[in-house]
């Protein structure tokens, strides 16, 4: 029930919070503004910021954007800025600040001895190191800051923070990350314990053709490298390496050797990237753009020949990448809907594409020359099968359903694994040439999948969830491997 209301502020309020062992003193703060209210009855009483004259008028005096709260004794508070400052006030009466970060002040917390503040930081130059994290005593002095363990990049942004009475710090980042830091006498030791992706939606995936190793590349602009296993005690599941390309990443794919990638990305741009398994580092190599659509799909041809993107604009392209190059030798204009899915002949003489619209082509690679010829299409072997379409995954369509609702699907010598917009993903035998064949279907994901694919030793199966941005690894139990303890 509500026991109060008060008109705030006619601009956004971004935290409200409850003085320690009070419940009827609490400050808000939002798009410039800041506020100290009492509840008295059924009224909530206001109080107004006030900032002394003898307070620096540069950096106290003009209205600022507060973003976070903290509390200490004697009726102290802590408010920090867009602008990075501190703020520290008693009562309602601005003390002082500090020049806390460089960026704004998104978490803050306090404790019996010390506040830490969590902010986003950018490098101004690569030999600049960013500090998103620091501690400080209850009087704001003394900040030192703390390293997280996560790769380099030019930018950090800490989006909250907590600390336990042990002295132990949980660190959440915008990019999904969840950091655990034991703050001791020797030093700080930080551990990483969830990864992810951030904002944006999350489409691509590829698996490594040999090892237990996954890409995937997502509209928060990073592409990372992931370890399935846990086989080996010098390897650790999860993160393995990452980096910021700078832009928004639509697809991927390894070639068949596992040291490169291609990128497709939401711009139209693609990219190949080295990728050393001993080094961990991703590092970009070649760049064109013959389009100005999104990457929806990119494949190398198994023979590592030739790579196939196609757009947004339903065009396909034909890349030789052959000695370190780049070069489009073919290309596809005359679609009338965008390609979604293609699929490489184990000659890497042909490609199987899927349109948006549920239909299947078939060309030439690498000229673009359409096949219609049934009997030279019936001779065609596939190296990979991720089309939604063919006469033996027939039975992963419901009977009397809209074929549109399947967003993915990946076939192996024994099953098919598929995703649909309703957060489903199914596993059914392969082939399954019946219409509505039985199935598994295991849910997790809060909307959409995006993308489905094996691990090469068929023992692990990945999706994306495209809006809620999960990961899910899904261990493949068989009657073969059902007693595997990996």
């Amino acid at each position: 029930n509500s026991v109060a209301t008060a008109v705030g502020s006619e601009a956004r309020i971004f935290n409200a919070l409850f003085r320690p062992m009070s419940d009827t003193h609490f400050v808000s703060v939002g798009v410039k503004h800041l506020k100290f209210w009492s509840l008295a009855g059924n009224t909530l009483v206001e109080k107004k910021a006030i900032i002394p004259k003898t307070v620096d008028e540069n950096q106290s005096r003009k209205r600022q954007t507060m973003l976070s709260i903290a509390f200490a004794s004697e009726n102290r508070t802590y408010t920090g800025s867009m602008t990075g400052l501190v703020f520290i006030w008693r009562v309602n009466t601005l003390e002082r600040t500090v020049n806390a970060h460089t960026g704004p002040i998104f978490s803050m917390f306090s404790s019996d001895n010390c506040i830490v503040t969590g902010a986003k930081e950018k490098s101004s130059s690569s030999d600049v190191v960013v500090k998103p994290l620091k501690i400080w005593d209850l009087n704001m002095n003394n900040g030192r800051s703390i390293k997280l363990n996560v790769p380099s990049t030019d930018t950090i942004c800490v989006r909250s923070v907590c600390r336990n009475s042990q002295g132990k710090i949980l660190v959440g980042l915008k990019t999904s990350d969840i950091i655990e830091i034991e703050d001791g006498s020797s030093g700080a030791r930080s551990t990483s314990l969830v990864f992810g992706h951030g904002e944006g939606q999350l489409w691509a995936l590829s698996t490594h053709p040999t090892k237990p190793l996954f890409a995937t590349g997502s509209y928060d602009r990073n592409l990372v490298i992931w370890n399935s296993s846990t086989k080996s005690l010098s390897e650790h599941r999860g993160l393995i390496a990452k980096r910021d390309m700078k832009k928004g990443i639509r697809s991927i794919s390894f070639n068949p050797a596992g040291n490169l990638l291609a990128v497709g990305f939401k711009d139209g741009q693609i990219s190949l990237v080295n990728y050393s398994l001993e080094s961990k580092e991703l590092i970009e190599t070649l760049k064109t753009r013959e389009r100005n659509t999104p990457i929806l799909c990119v494949r190398f041809s198994p023979d590592g020949k030739f790579l196939v993107a196609s757009s947004e604009n339903c065009c396909i392209d034909f890349f030789d990448v052959e000695n370190d190059k780049l070069t489009r030798v073919g290309y596809v204009t005359h679609m009338k809907d965008a390609i979604t899915q293609i699929d490489w002949a184990t000659n890497s003489q042909y490609i199987r594409t899927t349109t948006i619209g549920l239909h299947a082509f078939i060309f030439h690679a690498p000229d673009g020359e359409e096949i219609k010829n049934h009997d030279e299409i019936e001779k065609v072997v596939w190296n990979t099968w991720t089309s939604p379409l063919g006469d033996d995954i027939i039975g992963i369509w419901p009977k009397d359903v809209k074929k549109d609702h399947i967003n993915c699907v990946h076939a192996t010598s024994s099953a098919v694994a598929t995703g649909d917009d309703h957060g489903a993903v199914k596993l059914f035998r392969f082939p399954c040439p019946e219409p509505g064949a039985e199935c598994k279907i295991f849910y997790g994901h809060s909307d959409n999948v995006t993308n489905v694919r094996f691990l090469a030793n068929e023992k692990y199966l990945v999706s994306l969830g495209g809006d809620d941005c999960c990961i899910f690894l899904w261990k493949c139990i068989t009657e073969s491997n059902i007693h595997d303890e990996n």
